[in-house]
């Protein structure tokens, strides 16, 4: 039962991990007139889920799994994520849950990493950083491929919130309507191997890369 408050904990927005500073190219894809409206938001969130699902969800669970192949993992998966955008925001993800998660479970196993990190400039993406932080508080394998996916439609929700594409109530419920994709997506990708990783949205990473030139932004990404 330790490790389900340990879940919920991790999905709590309380928890310092910086993904509300992020809107995964919702902010450049409103921005730029491809989500105005609830229908185009739900299928923006079919893109990512599935996007998420293929090309980063793999590295999680192969990290969750062999921890000791984090840096391994945490190379291949940087030279992935060539669009310039996510791969900075996925770092600086990456490095606040590893921060946050040091203090708060008090692991030598996450310190030593904070360190090796540090002392070889090692990119520390999200999804190698969480499926870290997974195997070190031992979370279910199953509830760590949920729980990922759960964040990244979470984020995606408040960020449509925050931006004014849909309202906090009609969020929720979009959250809760999507939740059966959500679980598809996590028990699908989950057993995809990395050499099998792939982007899947190729118009979504080109709103990406597009973020940093707006006139003004809400959001990092």
């Amino acid at each position: 039962m330790t490790h389900t408050w340990d879940a919920w904990q991790l999905a709590d927005s309380a928890f310092p991990s910086g993904g509300f500073a992020h809107s995964m190219g919702l902010e450049s894809a409103w921005r730029h007139g491809l989500v105005n409206s609830e229908s185009e938001f739900r299928s923006f969130i079919d893109a990512a889920l599935s996007q998420f699902g293929h090309g980063q969800l793999p590295f999680v669970m192969a990290v969750r799994n062999e921890p000791e192949q984090f840096f391994e993992m945490d190379r291949l998966l940087d030279a992935t994520l060539s669009n310039h955008v996510a791969n900075a925001a996925s770092r600086t993800q990456g490095r606040s849950l590893l921060r946050a998660a040091r203090e708060v479970y008090e692991s030598t196993e996450l310190s030593e990493l904070a360190t090796n990190v540090t002392e070889s400039n090692a990119a520390a993406h999200m999804a190698t950083c969480f499926g870290y932080v997974a195997a070190v508080i031992d979370l279910d394998v199953e509830v760590t491929a949920r729980l990922t996916v759960f964040l990244t439609l979470r984020d995606l929700v408040s960020s449509a919130v925050r931006l004014g594409v849909v309202g906090p109530l009609r969020g929720q419920v979009i959250q809760r309507e999507a939740n059966p994709r959500a679980e598809e997506v996590a028990a699908l990708c989950a057993r995809i191997p990395v050499d099998e990783a792939t982007q899947t949205a190729p118009l979504l990473e080109i709103l990406q890369t597009r973020h940093d030139t707006l006139y003004s932004r809400l959001f990092r990404s």
